[in-house]
Parts: structure tokens; C-alpha cells; sequence
């Protein structure tokens, strides 16, 4: 019973650590209020107060200290589900003009509408609920401007004790939920590196530790090319969207088999976290790819012009899988935690399989497979 005590305690302990340097690196705001009583004209507001004062004037308590990663505001009308059951139909239709602002970005004003309805009399569907949602917001001030109320298809003069009653069924509602990021820890690694072993003929991706990350997620890119130079290109995240590899993992390196063409292995890494604020949301951390500068030279006056490239690992003369003088075709297959089964197959010149070769990454054994053929090929 002693030992299960200090076992708890020591769980709590790392815990509650944990949750120290989570608050300390990020911090979620999330605010939601509700009206009744909608009417026309009405002023509503909701903001993150670590930016804005309730008036919409910049207000920034931690100056340049924190990072604003994702903000988004919505505006929902919906019927009451404890209200609304009549036996006709009837529609609301509201016109919002609303202001929204940022930091550092120029305020908008938009106009929008929202309609729902309710409908007992036909059998068609109705629709109790409609939302509009900004991203990018910290600030919003809404406005009522127009108010349309129809029973039965008519539509019902405003400020009537029948448009206030129907009105009474549905309530507005507005909402902010942004999150920012502290500094004191990184949002991505900062090294990152690809090293080839010769002995084991594989390549081996190793990068930094974050404190608060609970695992990584690695990607990589082959891009093959025939000619005597892969062309330098600096990559964006589009360039990783397809044909590229992503694995999960807890350690800070990863290998994998150097089988490839005449090409080059581009990559990139982001931690990945969980929020204790908010139990199972996951927070990502930034890609990181380690880039490359070259000095390129100008047009006149024997100026230098500096341009970023994306590293990579360039695949040329020995280090090209069998020196391309085979035909073959790599498979692998993954599971939980980067674990992963490479099955590469030999073929000849009639594409007949002649051997295959299996290993797993987590035991690294080798087996080994030939496939005889006879005199007529079969």
C-alpha cells in the first residue's frame, strides 16, 4: 500500500509539472455569451482581452512577448429546442454588420445574414441553426441591421407582439477562442540533420529535443533527377503535400534505408504537443527544414544576391540503390510509432521477381527470399 502511495504521488508530481510548462507555453482564451433578447440596432462585442480593451483599442498586456497562433470568432442564431415547438412555420432572417479586428492588420467591416426556420405545417426539412465563422479575429463587434420575420411565408411587421414572440424562440450567440504562445519555449526544433552510414547503407535523421513535445512528426521527400545536378529549390509545404512520407515518433532520430535513385531526400520535423488546458487537443509546433545559403551573383556593380535553398541529401555515384543497374521496387509498410517492415524486390530483364529481401526496423534481421524459374519461365 506504501509503495502504490508513492508511486500515485510521484505521478501527480510529473504532472503537475508538466502542466506548468504547458501554461507557460501556451495559453488558450476562450470566451461565449448568449442573448435573448434580439433586437434591432443592438451593439454586441466579445474580444481577447490580452489584446483589445472592451472599446477595440489595442491593449497589449504582454507587448511583443507572445505569438498569436490561431484566432477565429462566430456568430450563431438558433432556436431554442425548449421553445419552439408549434404547430405552423415560421422564418427568421437577420442581417449582421459586423467589425472584426487583428493585431497588426487594419480593421474590416462585413455584412452578412443568418437565417433559420421552423416548419411543422409541410413535411420539408427546416433548419435550426445557422453559423458564421471568421478566422482571424480577436475583436468583434457585432451590429443587428435588419430583422425579417415571416409566418406562414408572410412576412410580419417589425416590433410586433407576433414578431417578438416568434423572435422569443431563437437566441443569438457569439463567441472568440484564440491561442497564443510564450517564448520562453521553441515552437520547432532548431537542428536538424541527415547522416549516412556506408556499413548499414542506410540514412539517419536526427534533431534537437523540446521539453514540452510528447512526440515528432518527420517527413521526407525523394525527388529523383537524371541529370548531373539536382537543380537547389527552396521547398514550401505545398511541395510536401504529395509523394512525401510522414512518420510519428518519441525519439529524436529516425533511419531509414538508403534505397534510392539519382535524387534528392528533402526533410522536415515539428514537435507535437497536447494542451492541459483543454484535454485531448492536440497543439502542433512549426515545421522545421534546415536551409541553405548560397550567394548568388548580381547583375552589376559585382553585387551578391543571397538566396535560401532547402537542404537535402543529394543521392549521386555509389550511394545510388544497386548503382541503377538492376531494376527493383522498394515497399515499406508502417505501424504506431515508426515502427516499419522494408520489403525490396529484385527483378530481371523480363521483370520475372527474382529475389526479395525483408527486414523490420525494430529487431534489424534480415531475410532473404529467391524465387527459381524454369527452362520455359514459369
Amino acid at each position: 500500500m506504501k509503495t502504490s502511495l508513492i508511486y500515485l504521488l510521484a505521478i501527480y508530481i510529473v504532472l503537475l509539472f508538466r502542466v506548468d510548462v504547458s501554461a507557460q507555453q501556451l495559453e488558450n482564451i476562450s470566451d461565449s455569451i448568449r442573448t435573448d433578447n434580439i433586437i434591432l440596432g443592438e451593439s454586441y462585442s466579445v474580444y481577447d482581452s490580452r489584446i483589445f480593451s472592451s472599446s477595440g483599442q489595442l491593449n497589449l498586456v504582454q507587448g511583443a512577448t507572445f505569438k498569436m497562433l490561431e484566432s477565429s470568432s462566430k456568430i450563431t442564431l438558433e432556436l431554442d429546442s425548449t421553445n419552439y415547438y408549434d404547430f405552423f412555420n415560421y422564418s427568421i432572417l437577420l442581417r449582421v454588420t459586423y467589425e472584426l479586428k487583428s493585431s497588426g492588420v487594419l480593421p474590416e467591416t462585413k455584412t452578412d445574414s443568418l437565417e433559420i426556420n421552423f416548419d411543422t405545417v409541410t413535411t420539408e426539412p427546416f433548419k435550426s441553426k445557422a453559423a458564421l465563422v471568421i478566422k482571424g479575429c480577436q475583436f468583434l463587434n457585432i451590429k443587428i441591421a435588419a430583422i425579417e420575420v415571416r409566418k406562414n411565408g408572410q412576412l410580419i411587421n417589425q416590433g410586433s407582439s407576433e414578431s417578438s414572440a416568434i423572435l422569443s424562440k431563437a437566441y443569438l450567440k457569439y463567441s472568440i477562442n484564440s491561442k497564443i504562445s510564450y517564448p520562453n519555449l521553441p515552437l520547432a526544433v532548431d537542428t536538424l540533420s541527415l547522416t549516412y552510414n556506408e556499413t548499414t547503407r542506410s540514412r539517419c535523421f536526427h534533431w534537437n529535443n523540446i521539453e514540452w513535445a510528447s512526440y515528432y512528426q518527420l517527413e521526407w521527400k525523394f525527388l529523383n533527377s537524371y541529370g548531373a545536378v539536382q537543380p537547389s529549390r527552396l521547398l514550401s509545404d505545398k511541395d510536401f503535400k504529395f509523394n512525401s512520407t510522414r512518420v510519428s515518433v518519441t525519439d529524436t532520430f529516425y533511419c531509414i534505408p538508403s534505397i534510392f535513385e539519382q535524387g534528392n531526400v528533402y526533410y522536415r520535423v515539428r514537435p507535437i504537443g497536447k494542451s492541459y488546458e483543454n484535454v485531448g487537443e492536440i497543439f502542433y509546433g512549426e515545421w522545421f527544414s534546415p536551409k541553405r545559403i548560397v550567394q548568388m551573383p548580381g547583375n552589376f556593380n559585382g553585387n551578391f544576391v543571397i538566396q535560401y535553398y532547402t537542404e537535402s541529401a543529394r543521392i549521386l555515384g555509389d550511394s545510388i540503390h544497386e548503382g541503377d543497374e538492376m531494376n527493383w521496387q522498394y515497399i515499406a509498410s508502417y505501424a504506431e510509432d515508426g515502427k516499419r517492415k522494408d520489403v525490396i524486390s529484385y527483378y530481371d530483364g523480363t521483370l520475372r521477381n527474382r529475389q526479395a529481401v525483408t527486414r523490420s526496423n525494430t529487431d534489424n534481421i534480415s531475410v532473404a527470399g529467391q524465387t527459381v524459374y524454369d527452362f520455359q519461365g514459369r
